[in-house]
């Protein structure tokens, strides 16, 4: 496929992106690295392992010479985190779904892999109101001795957290985000220290004390094997399970 101009979709620092149909191209503006392109191949290989909303390469882009440039992956029809704060189109109860959904993939890839890069703008919500999460390029599978490569660490005094304690915090951040239609995210990356954050959760309620849970597992660097549920409220549970219902009964969109 000739991409132009006319097909592009989004102009990053390292790529751009084209959409064509129900595609969207990513085309990094430079060859890849020996690294990265493994991490990629990875990515795609993981396709028929993760749920499907988690957006992951479906074919690979390379020259006449076999460098990898690119590769393609499905177009999400939806807006990220980011922009729902600033356009507000979800109900409380549609957000908490949402929430629930992204801890679900998060448990799943971490069976494989450490993120990094967990925040609003890689956190998609498509207008299904399903959760879709994107950008996994710069990821590390497990058991790799890099570090995964993200826009903002979580701060331990000098050190940072760079292991799936990190990413688990930073998706609650976003969750809090979400919920609360306010960059938490920026205040973080701010203050560099998750502790500012006892003073943003309400005193009272679940999201408090699962916030609490959450930091003392990682302040005592203990591994966190159970991926606890932002709590639903009685009133609406019957509604929520009503949603998910038909959401994973909805007919697959095909590329």
């Amino acid at each position: 496929m000739d991409l132009n101009k006319q097909n592009e979709f989004y102009d990053t620092n390292k790529s751009r992106l084209y959409k064509h149909h129900n595609r969207i191209y990513k085309v990094f503006k430079s060859y890849v690295s020996e690294a990265l392109e493994s991490q990629i191949i990875y990515n795609k290989d993981l396709r028929k392992k993760v749920s499907k909303n988690i957006i992951l390469p479906t074919s690979l882009l390379r020259d006449d010479k076999g460098w990898l440039y690119g590769y393609t992956m499905k177009y999400i029809n939806g807006q990220t985190i980011h922009h729902e704060i600033h356009n507000q189109t979800l109900s409380f109860e549609d957000k908490i779904f949402i929430i629930n959904e992204f801890f679900e993939y998060l448990q799943e890839l971490h069976q494989y892999l450490t993120v990094g890069d967990v925040r609003n703008s890689n956190l998609m919500i498509g207008k299904d109101r399903r959760a879709y999460m994107i950008d996994l390029d710069f990821a590390v599978k497990n058991n790799s001795p890099r570090i995964p490569i993200a826009s903002y660490r979580i701060a331990y005094g000098e050190d940072h957290i760079n292991d799936k304690s990190g990413d688990i915090i930073k998706l609650f951040i976003s969750a809090l985000s979400l919920l609360y239609n306010y960059n938490v995210e920026f205040d973080m990356i701010k203050n560099n220290d998750i502790s500012f954050l006892r003073n943003f959760v309400p005193y009272s309620g679940s999201l408090k004390e699962y916030y609490y849970y959450l930091v003392n597992k990682v302040y005592r660097y203990e591994p966190i094997t159970e991926y606890l549920k932002i709590p639903i409220d009685e009133n609406v549970e019957k509604d929520i399970m009503v949603k998910k219902r038909d959401a994973l009964t909805k007919k697959p969109t095909t590329l």
